[in-house]
């Protein structure tokens, strides 16, 4: 088994997509090249909840399922709400959340399964997506995604994502994606106060009367603290606010589309398969 999950650049159609795997589990994370949404949204906008027309997003998500070989009713994706609840998905979630925003699971910021082709699905335009793999005491596989904003981060949503993978296995490896880095995220001294209470001082980086925090490292001292090795945490330090490959929601003002970050189990037939 590979130490740790390192992300290729993949070029599938128009699609530009960063990918990695660690024996049988995949994770992907879009860029916005090679969809059709238009405007601030434009190309590969894979969100229902930012105000563009909703059959141009499920064309999109259409367009990224097919590159990757798997089926729109295989996602699972969930309601956003810069928390803490991580929840456990099986066969009878499959589909949620992919074709309407009325059926996501609710209030949930982390997704674990066991389960081959259940694809789980966050989204982001600076959030941090954090991907994390776990063993089970027979081998097999547990893959969990996280969506941590900067609330999310504080409030401890990746640790609880770790905790919930460890019920069901002992934890590997962690990939930290594509979001917003410290040389963008800004944030106002009370906010960097409390960042340097609970990750240390280490995360608060001062410039004249500016701090910026470090979100990438908050995401490892917490992936860390539950056991995941530093070794086998990967961050490939991609900003979403300065690389033009990604939407950002303080690069453009909050008018902008959402990427997403994609993880399944592959099952014996599709080994590879998308990636």
């Amino acid at each position: 088994m590979n130490a740790a999950p390192h992300l290729i650049t993949r070029h599938l159609g128009a699609l530009e997509l960063l990918t990695a795997e660690y024996g049988a589990a995949r994770v992907v994370f879009s860029t916005r090249a090679g969809g059709v949404s238009r405007g601030p949204y434009a190309q590969l906008n894979l969100g229902l909840s930012v105000g563009d027309d909703p059959a141009v997003v499920l064309h999109n998500r259409g367009l990224l399922c097919e590159a990757l070989a798997l089926g729109l009713d295989e996602l699972v994706i969930p309601g956003q709400v810069h928390g803490t609840r991580v929840a456990v998905i099986g066969e009878r979630e499959r589909g949620r959340g992919a074709r309407s925003r009325d059926d996501v699971i609710h209030d949930t910021d982390g997704l674990v399964t066991a389960v081959p082709r259940v694809a789980l699905v966050t989204s982001f335009a600076d959030c941090v997506p954090v991907f994390v793999v776990g063993e089970t005491a027979t081998g097999a596989l547990v893959i969990a995604l996280a969506h941590a904003g900067w609330r999310g981060m504080l409030a401890g949503v990746v640790g609880t994502l770790v905790q919930t993978v460890a019920t069901l296995g002992v934890p590997r490896a962690a990939l930290v994606g594509p979001s917003i880095g410290p040389c963008c995220f800004a944030a106002a001294d009370d906010v960097a106060d409390q960042f340097a209470q609970h990750f240390g001082a280490e995360v608060v980086l001062r410039e004249s009367d500016e701090a910026a925090v470090d979100l990438w490292r908050c995401a490892a001292i917490d992936l860390e603290r539950r056991g995941v090795a530093p070794a086998a945490i990967v961050n490939p330090r991609l900003c979403t606010s300065c690389d033009a490959r990604f939407f950002s929601h303080r690069r453009d003002r909050g008018l902008t589309g959402r990427q997403v970050a994609i993880a399944w189990l592959a099952d014996g037939d599709s080994e590879g398969s998308g990636t």
